[in-house]
């Protein structure tokens, strides 16, 4: 058994899982993650699931940039050309 740490809003949330179960759910749904191995940072790939007694999964950090910036970063990628276009009007207005 893996005892499993995720963080979370309330700090983090503990579980233990077997081997198999703990890779399927970091494949599924932390492969972006900071993944720290009995207190070593490792990739998913490289973790060897026997030898492990605790996992720590963390939110990767982002240098350079806030979590709003990334955001609309991500938003912006969806926008069609008029609204992008109506974006830098309305930026343009705000900054005169």
């Amino acid at each position: 058994m893996i005892l499993l740490k995720v963080a979370d809003m309330t700090g983090h949330s503990e579980i233990l899982m077997e081997p198999e179960q703990v890779k399927d759910f970091i494949d599924r749904e932390h492969q972006d993650s900071w993944i720290f191995v009995n207190g070593v940072l490792l990739q998913a790939a490289d973790i060897n699931y026997d030898e492990v007694e605790q996992i720590d999964i963390m939110p990767p950090m982002v240098g350079g940039a806030t979590q709003k910036e990334i955001n609309w970063a991500k938003r912006l990628k969806y926008l069609t050309h008029a609204e992008r276009s109506e974006l830098r009007q309305l930026r343009k207005a705000k900054e005169d």
